[in-house]
């Protein structure tokens, strides 16, 4: 006998967001707020993560077997397609730090107003061990902004604003000023986690489908640099037995520490006696260091996110606004009047 081909029935994410996208649509429609059914409820609050698609984007296996992209409240990382290469290695940094805490891990999702977005993404709160709010942490630590384009929890936007303060006051990930700290190979191991420099004597350069890889000669770790980023670097033709510094988010795979690399500003080739040294740049000649001296602009945001944008630029344009994050540009025009007095 043959067997009926049985369509496959959708998660109740997918069932509970197709409700979610029609209560956008009345509110919008004037429907009064006490007529739309409150469904956070129904929404699933557990589940592991597959997928890290950027800072701010994950994808999560929930307990009934169904998969939903969720995007974090209050949470703006920087844009993997954007051509910018400040902002572009920004946007791997941020993906890397999420990869490292977020990956294959149990999580915990909790809701607010604002269920879906129109890209039919799930809007949440994620939190590690039920108490760690990665929202949050994220911006503490560095690696993401708070976004207040959209209305959250008053008490959240309270704390994401009080974490970005603290990550540009202590200067930490993306909001980092000066050189990062360079640490030995053999140390790597308990720097996981960091945005860091590790000097390490290569031994050989060998490629594999998706990455070309720098092993240290002690074993002790790795660069790596992927395949769709190899065209950026010009290596020497003989690695083996040279000494370099590798600069990046370092993580840890199958027990052995690595950076990935994307940028030639991330690979160095000091004298055995020298410290970290980047290359020569436009911006180093303007008196900038070459790695970050504050955050990049992030201006590649979702379609719906434009309004909030055009808003903040209009608030830019204002006489005596004071703002988090300085432009590129504006930075570099800074330096560029200081030079001239020089």
């Amino acid at each position: 006998m043959m067997q009926k081909n049985r369509r496959k029935r959708p998660g109740i994410i997918q069932r509970t967001a197709r409700v979610a996208t029609f209560i956008i649509f009345a509110a919008a429609a004037g429907y009064p707020n006490n007529s739309i059914p409150v469904l956070a409820e129904s929404f699933p609050n557990s589940g592991t993560v597959l997928t890290v698609y950027d800072g701010d984007t994950i994808k999560v296996r929930f307990p009934d077997g169904s998969d939903g992209r969720v995007r974090l409240i209050g949470v703006d990382a920087a844009e993997l397609d954007d051509p910018r290469e400040e902002v572009n290695l920004s946007a791997q940094l941020a993906k890397r730090f999420s990869f490292f805490h977020l990956y294959q891990k149990r999580i915990t999702l909790s809701y607010d107003q604002t269920l879906v977005d129109r890209h039919g993404r799930v809007l949440a709160y994620v939190w590690l061990d039920g108490r760690v709010l990665y929202n949050e942490f994220i911006i503490r630590e560095g690696f993401a902004f708070a976004f207040f384009a959209f209305p959250f929890r008053e008490d959240y936007e309270e704390r994401f604003r009080e974490a970005q303060k603290e990550a540009r006051e202590q200067g930490r990930g993306l909001w980092m000023k000066g050189e990062p700290e360079v640490i030995p190979s053999p140390l790597a191991g308990s720097h996981l986690g960091k945005l860091i420099s590790v000097r390490f004597l290569c031994s050989k350069a060998r490629k594999s489908r998706s990455f070309l890889y720098l092993d240290s000669a002690d074993g002790s770790f790795e660069a790596l640099i992927p395949r769709d980023y190899q065209a950026n670097f010009s290596l020497p033709e003989a690695l083996a037995g040279r000494l370099l510094i590798a600069t990046g988010f370092l993580e840890e795979f199958r027990g052995r520490p690595q950076i990935q690399l994307f940028f030639p500003r991330q690979l160095n080739f000091p004298k055995p006696s020298e410290h970290l040294q980047f290359r020569d740049s436009p911006r180093r000649k303007e008196g900038r260091v070459a790695w970050f001296g504050g955050p990049p602009p992030t201006e590649a945001f979702d379609a719906e996110n434009s309004l909030a944008l055009e808003s903040t630029r209009s608030a830019a344009r204002a006489p005596g606004v004071n703002h988090d994050r300085t432009p590129i540009t504006e930075i570099e025009t800074q330096s560029r009047a200081r030079a001239s007095l020089t």
